[in-house]
């Protein structure tokens, strides 16, 4: 049984071995009981996978600034669902105004 922070709906054929599990961020959102935060593979924290907001803690920590307020306040600053920048009315999504890095880039 998945808790309320499971990310993925797993999924096991009976007769076949192995499992799948899949991720229905946009169809089934989970922000109400996320408590996911991202290092990205050049040192910026993003709170969300659809924010368009990204924290620089690599500068920071090479400089020797302390990082924890940066981390605490990209959290507090965190939207209610979707990054913010998505309706939950999917029906209303453009693609094409989304801003965000590809997974490739952010290190997914």
């Amino acid at each position: 049984m998945g808790s309320i922070h499971d990310t993925a709906k797993h999924f096991h054929i009976a007769s076949h071995r192995g499992s799948f599990a899949v991720i229905s961020t946009m169809s089934e959102p989970f922000c109400a009981g996320c408590n996911r935060i991202r290092l990205t593979a050049d040192g910026k924290l993003k709170n969300c996978l659809f924010s368009t907001h990204e924290t620089d803690l690599l500068t920071a920590y090479r400089q020797g600034q302390p990082i924890l307020p940066l981390i605490q306040a990209n959290i507090e600053a965190k939207a209610f669902a979707l990054g913010g920048q998505l309706a939950t009315d999917f029906t209303q999504i453009d693609a094409d105004k989304l801003q965000n890095r590809s997974m490739i880039t952010i290190g997914g």
